[in-house]
């Protein structure tokens, strides 16, 4: 009798270890048959031209862990209350991201899936969605693939709203190849095949006034001084480095940047009308002045535009000092 009382302590011990066993096999059998109700949903949903449109079910029933399977799900709305230009600008092409997913569809590898506003306020108000677009990626809970947090997002400020800088975002996380097939668009083709044609029709019809603005000095010395006052005001240069319009310091516009390496845009139309000014007065002393009969009024002008010119070449020497404090040249200013 008392090695049977001192037995059931031991027997009841390995039938509460039987049990836990029993209960985690169990577990482990329902998790995996959820996980393959999921994976068979998923696979039954697919669509070959749209990604796969969830609601708020949906949405929670396939996110939810475990998963041996990425969900690219886009949060979106339709809504014209919201008016979401970016949300309508990257549909088309999450649609051509989804196509290509399609072409070379593996199963339970990567989804691809969307969910609108009107079908899913309650999880942008879970997720605290400020704004939309939003791309969100569940990777796979467990292996190489998985990271820490639920979820993570694709930057679409930094990498825009096309397919190909998104495609390229799939491929580095699921090593998936996404081949992005454009439709062609024969209107641009049309257009210029129609702008040829009148093109060649107007120079057929014109050709004798075409020669002869072509062959005009008058147009070429125009054409070389308007270049060269551009391209010495920096056009270039804003043009490879593509600055700022227009500098701000502390809420306050700056129309100049300090040193001579940097120039904001603004600076490119300010000194090209000092240039273009100046050359203006230069070139009207030397072609305008001599034809005027009356000496009074040819000394007064001359007098004016060497004033003007002066004054402007003035200007434009104090602007290289304001840049430079050791630009060595000074006139008037």
């Amino acid at each position: 009798m008392l090695h049977s009382r001192q037995s059931l302590p031991s027997l009841a011990g390995q039938v509460l270890l039987l049990a836990t066993a029993l209960f985690a096999a169990f577990g482990a059998v329902a998790q995996a048959a959820s996980l393959q109700f999921r994976l068979d949903q998923l696979n039954a949903v697919k669509d070959r031209s749209r990604p796969i449109s969830l609601d708020s079910d949906s949405f929670r029933l396939y996110t939810e862990s475990p998963r041996n399977y990425s969900l690219f799900v886009l949060l979106t709305t339709s809504s014209a209350e919201h008016n979401c230009h970016p949300c309508r600008e990257f549909a088309p092409e999450y649609r051509l991201a989804t196509e290509a997913w399609a072409r070379s569809f593996v199963p339970g590898k990567a989804y691809f899936a969307e969910l609108d506003y009107l079908r899913g306020a309650d999880v942008f108000s879970q997720l605290a969605v400020r704004s939309v677009p939003l791309m969100l990626r569940f990777p796979p809970t467990e292996g190489e693939k998985a990271i820490r947090g639920d979820y993570e997002t694709f930057d679409f400020n930094r990498n825009g709203l096309t397919a190909e800088p998104f495609a390229q975002y799939v491929e580095s996380t699921t090593g998936i190849r996404l081949n992005i097939r454009r439709p062609v668009d024969h209107t641009n083709t049309f257009i210029a095949v129609g702008f040829g044609a009148v093109a060649l029709l107007v120079v057929a019809i014109f050709r004798a006034q075409i020669l002869s603005f072509v062959q005009s000095k008058q147009i070429w010395i125009s054409f070389t001084m308007f270049l060269t006052t551009l391209m010495c005001a920096g056009y270039m240069w804003n043009t490879i480095r593509t600055p700022p319009y227009i500098g701000s310091n502390n809420g306050q516009a700056h129309f100049m940047s300090g040193g001579t390496q940097y120039q904001f845009g603004v600076e490119t139309h300010i000194i090209g009308f000092l240039y273009g000014v100046s050359s203006l007065t230069f070139i009207l002393m030397v072609t305008y002045i001599p034809t005027i009969s009356s000496p009074e009024k040819q000394r007064t002008s001359l007098y004016m535009l060497l004033m003007g010119h002066i004054l402007l070449y003035s200007v434009i020497l104090s602007y290289f000092r304001m840049k430079s404090g050791n630009y060595p040249f000074k006139l008037l200013l």
